[in-house]
């Protein structure tokens, strides 16, 4: 299951209809309005789970929203290594990072490594080569 999206921004012309949807045909979770008068918007920020779908097209609207998703981000994730291994013209290694990595990498047919902790690795090795 996809745990969380992350800054997704969705233009309503009623937010109290829009949380109404969102809540209760959608399922999700939505905060309490937080006004922003510098940008001259009110935002709330919404929790919605999001499963992998057998089936691209959906019976009803969150199994349609939730395919969507999930199909979507594979194609995104198919088109962009094949555009990369066309510019290189080269086999490459294939790393996938981060928590929600191994959602997808079950669908990309490629030989790929998981490894969702490399960024703080990352840090962590850059963090003790500048110790000395």
């Amino acid at each position: 299951m996809l745990n969380r999206l992350n800054h997704i921004a969705v233009a309503v012309t009623n937010l109290d209809e829009g949380i109404k949807i969102y809540k209760d045909t959608l399922g999700a979770q939505v905060s309490k309005k937080l006004a922003l008068p510098k940008h001259g918007v009110t935002t709330v920020f919404v929790k919605l789970a999001i499963t992998k779908q057998e089936e691209v097209i959906g019976k009803n609207t969150v199994s349609a929203m939730s395919s969507g998703i999930y199909w979507g981000y594979i194609g995104l994730i198919k088109n962009i290594l094949h555009k990369i291994k066309s510019e290189l013209n080269y086999k490459m290694l294939v790393l996938a990072t981060g928590g929600l990595s191994d959602l997808f990498i079950n669908e990309v047919s490629e030989d790929i490594i998981v490894n969702k902790d490399l960024t703080i690795t990352g840090l962590f090795i850059a963090y003790e080569e500048g110790k000395y």
